[in-house]
Parts: C-alpha cells; sequence; structure tokens
C-alpha cells in the first residue's frame, strides 16, 4: 500500500508540473505575442507618420514656384529610409509570429514523464526550440533596424530641408 499510495502521490505531482508547465506555456505565449505587436506598431507607426510627414511636405512646397524637382529630390530619398522601416516592421511580425509559434510547439512536444521534473526535452523539442529563438532574434534585430532606419530617414530628410533652406 505504500508503493501504491507514493505512485499516486508522484502522479499527482506529475500531472500538476505539466499542468503548469502546459499553463506558462501559454500565458509566455500570450505576453510575448502581445509585447511583439506593440512593438511592431510603434515601429510600424514611425516610419509610416515619417513617410505622411514627408509625402505632406512635400506636396506643399511643390505647390511653390521657384522650388525645382532636384530640390524635392533630396527630401524624397528619406522615403526609401521609411520605406526600409515599414518592410522592417512587416517582416518582424511574421518573425514574431514564427517565433511564438514554435515556442509553443516546443513546449507541447515536450516528453511528459512520471518521474521528476516530470518534463524533459526531446530532439524534437530542442530543435524547434532553437528555431524559435533564431526567429526572436532575428525579429528582435529587425525592430532595433526598424528604429534605426527612421532615425536615418529623419536625418536624411533633415539634411535635406536644410539644403533647402540655404
Amino acid at each position: 500500500m505504500s508503493d501504491q499510495g507514493e505512485y499516486d502521490r508522484n502522479q499527482r505531482a506529475a500531472e500538476r508540473q505539466h499542468d503548469s508547465i502546459e499553463d506558462l506555456g501559454k500565458r509566455l505565449t500570450e505576453a510575448s505575442t502581445r509585447d511583439a505587436q506593440e512593438v511592431i506598431k510603434v515601429v510600424l507607426l514611425i516610419n509610416g507618420g515619417g513617410a505622411v510627414a514627408i509625402l505632406a511636405f512635400i506636396g506643399a512646397l511643390a505647390s511653390r514656384t521657384g522650388i525645382t524637382l532636384a530640390n524635392l529630390k533630396a527630401i524624397t530619398s528619406s522615403l526609401y529610409w521609411f520605406s526600409g522601416g515599414i518592410i522592417s516592421s512587416g517582416v518582424t511580425a511574421t518573425f514574431a509570429y514564427l517565433a511564438n509559434t514554435l515556442y509553443a510547439w516546443h513546449l507541447s512536444v515536450m516528453d511528459k514523464v512520471w518521474a521528476y521534473p516530470y518534463v524533459r526535452e526531446n530532439v524534437k523539442s530542442r530543435r524547434m526550440l532553437r528555431w524559435a529563438q533564431g526567429f526572436h532574434w532575428a525579429g528582435l534585430i529587425l525592430a532595433i533596424a526598424g528604429l534605426g532606419l527612421f532615425i536615418r530617414g529623419v536625418y536624411v530628410a533633415a539634411h535635406a530641408i536644410e539644403k533647402l533652406a540655404r
């Protein structure tokens, strides 16, 4: 009876650990997805806003007399940088989705065992974790690059406007 009682306690502890891992995986996936979405929105909004502001500025300048297309060309080059930031946010969104999906799959394919610690990595779960981490880091790098593209776009636009003012 003692062995059976210990087996039952161990099984309940294992089931609690399995449930805990699954719950943690769900909560982490939700939190990381929400945070990734916010970062992507910021990168998209600042680059999109920069592009719209430059287009409005170009429209206002083009309506004036004495402004040539050569004058506007320097300002329009900043749009390439802002467009790069917008594209960066789209690719970042894709990578965030892939990373979160792979993190969740990593947890779901782990071996669930009846001995402590009740879950164990396997070849498939380790592979999914490595892919998830790769997409995670690539997305992070692209999000930072999107911010860098915005900064470069602002610099190029400011430099072009400064030249116009002379």
